[in-house]
């Protein structure tokens, strides 16, 4: 990485190249041939009875499970190197004011786990001729990773008496974002995943690449000590903080994704008391894609917590604190919708204040 900085009167520039990024992933994974258990002539192929049935092996159960699953026999290989550099500026406007931007490219890798091929296989007993046999849960080794290209800028104003206030844009461009998506096994998706011509017509679900999204966001941020207070409230210091997220894409997974998010409290620091109160806000949380309509979603609902820590310092080596978590004691409600459908709970958590005490020290 090269950073180059240049300083003069009224402005101040980072810059930074980050080099090329390599992954390579071998997993090594649980492989089910389902027809391993069969008999076969000189050249690989299935022997079938009179019936134009095939031949077992054995008819042992134990011993055709230990035929049919091979330990580490599904191999997956896959690698991806791309250029990623950034770059940030600082402006100074004036000796309070200052303006903030940056450019930079970012990548999201599979969760560790899909680089491990597996396959979990429900089979259908109760299925009538001509229908599914099963479903199919399955990783996906040849996930690609994410990347995006990120813009911030930030403007930012410093109060002379301790305290700043800055308000913010940023925008991400994703490609490649991860989705999880059902679909029926067709001879497209029998030939991408090397699966048995047997799961025909069955339900498969994993994780593709479902395609680009955009994010953009607004920041406000707010924090200052009541220096101008009496000399007793000088310790009093004040915050808030809110953001608000735009998701524009596909039906990919962005779990966890919160659109709008906020908190405020106060704090008080002096002498050997140190006290805090805080509120914390969440606005609609996506939480997972659900099966039953084609756009159908699955979020938390907006929820307030409010938070208090109190601490009493003995020395700069003792202390005792008690914290109080959840005074308001919230629920949290899981809802899933569609176009087509309002807005149903189907969960719902209640919680009580949680408190925790204890003594602090350090030798």
């Amino acid at each position: 990485m090269v950073t180059l900085i240049f300083l003069n009167s009224w402005k101040s520039i980072t810059h930074n190249w980050t080099g090329v990024e390599r992954t390579e992933d071998k997993g090594l994974g649980l492989l089910r041939d389902r027809d391993a258990i069969y008999q076969r002539d000189a050249n690989g192929k299935v022997i079938l009875d009179g019936s134009n049935k095939p031949i077992l092996i054995t008819t042992d159960k134990v011993e055709q499970a230990r035929l049919e699953y091979v330990k580490r026999g599904a191999i997956s290989n896959i690698s991806y190197d791309d250029f990623y550099p950034s770059g940030a500026a600082t402006f100074t406007i004036t000796p309070q004011l200052l303006l903030r931007a940056g450019l930079s490219t970012s990548i999201g890798r599979p969760d560790f786990s899909n680089i491990i091929p597996n396959i979990v296989v429900d089979e259908d007993s109760a299925a009538s001729p001509g229908q599914p046999g099963g479903s199919l849960s399955l990783r996906n080794p040849k996930l690609k990773p994410w990347s995006s290209t990120n813009f911030d800028i930030d403007l930012e104003y410093y109060f002379k008496d301790s305290g700043v206030f800055s308000v913010g844009f940023f925008k991400k461009n994703i490609t490649d974002a991860f989705g999880t998506f059902t679909y029926v096994l067709d001879q497209n998706l029998i030939n991408q995943f090397e699966l048995s011509q047997e799961y025909l017509g069955w339900e498969m679900t994993t994780k593709f690449n479902a395609g680009d999204a955009k994010v953009t966001g607004y920041e406000v941020n707010y924090q200052q000590n009541l220096t101008m207070l009496p000399a007793w409230g000088r310790g009093i210091t004040i915050f808030a903080n809110g953001t608000v997220l735009d998701l524009d894409g596909t039906r990919a997974d962005f779990s966890g994704f919160i659109e709008k998010s906020a908190n405020w409290g106060v704090s008080y620091s002096r002498g050997p008391i140190g006290l805090r109160l805080n509120w914390a806000y969440r606005g609609n949380q996506h939480i997972s894609n659900q099966s039953f309509a084609p756009d159908a979603v699955g979020f938390l609902l907006p929820r307030l917590i409010v938070d208090a820590n109190m601490e009493y310092r003995f020395n700069k080596y003792f202390n005792i604190f008690l914290n109080a978590r959840n005074l308001n004691k919230y629920n949290l409600d899981r809802v899933k919708e569609s176009s087509n459908s309002p807005a149903r709970l189907y969960i719902r958590n209640i919680y009580s204040t949680k408190f925790t005490a204890g003594i602090r020290g350090s030798f």
